[in-house]
């Protein structure tokens, strides 16, 4: 448990500094989430059945999967690039007196 909440700071702190563009960032973390997904799988399969212990490896688990799937989701949309600006000129109309 505590080995998982210390990757998960170390992961999402070291990408911070890292001066990358967003999709790069979020590509790094979906990486870094599969990564945390297997480091989890041990843990739970590790855990003794029937313990007194608290985690909610369940919900762990489909808040995991679900932060996955958005990231996945974002990522797979097309790249869009901002759409260039036309130079709009407007006739003004000048009475003369």
């Amino acid at each position: 448990m505590k080995c998982i909440i210390f990757c998960l700071i170390a992961v999402f702190s070291l990408q911070a500094i890292a001066g990358n563009t967003e999709r790069e960032e979020l590509s790094n973390y979906l990486r870094e989430l599969n990564k945390i997904d297997r480091i989890f799988l041990a843990a739970k399969n590790n855990s003794l059945q029937g313990s007194s212990s608290r985690f909610k490896y369940k919900v762990f688990e489909k808040d995991l999967a679900r932060l996955k799937q958005e990231l996945q989701t974002y990522l797979d949309l097309p790249k869009r690039s901002p759409r260039a600006l036309k130079k709009v000129t407007h006739p003004i109309n000048v009475e003369s007196r």
